[in-house]
């Protein structure tokens, strides 16, 4: 089994190889509806060297790597489902920027994302 430090760097070798790339981790998620704080704060230690590994490796000059949740649970282990706490977006690199001010929910991020791979500004001109 990888690192999270290895997997966050083979993230980073796969990325700079597309002009998009998706990568899913539903581990914080299991973890929260576990209900286990020490299991929520080990996912979640991981989930930040990944990342961590993942920006060191990254051409952020020309990349932009957004972290995003589509819902909250781990924040508060006292809830088996999911909460309806805002959850963040995080953005770094080339044209976070562009792409952080078009996202105020979730449903925002697809749009944003393709206006800005595609070079559409949103401006309709």
């Amino acid at each position: 089994m990888l690192s999270a430090q290895e997997a966050g760097g083979r993230l980073a070798e796969i990325a700079s190889e597309h002009d998009f790339t998706l990568y899913e981790c539903f581990q914080t998620d299991i973890a929260g509806h576990s209900q286990d704080m020490r299991r929520c704060r080990e996912e979640i230690e991981k989930m930040d060297a990944f990342v961590d590994s993942a920006l060191a490796y990254l051409d952020l000059e020309h990349t932009v790597l957004l972290l995003a949740s589509d819902r909250g649970n781990i924040e508060d282990v006292s809830i088996p489902g999911h909460t309806s706490n805002l959850t963040p977006t995080v953005l770094w690199g080339k044209g976070r920027e562009a792409v952080g001010s078009a996202i105020t929910s979730i449903a925002d991020t697809a749009p944003a994302l393709i206006r800005f791979l595609t070079g559409d500004s949103g401006t309709g001109n």
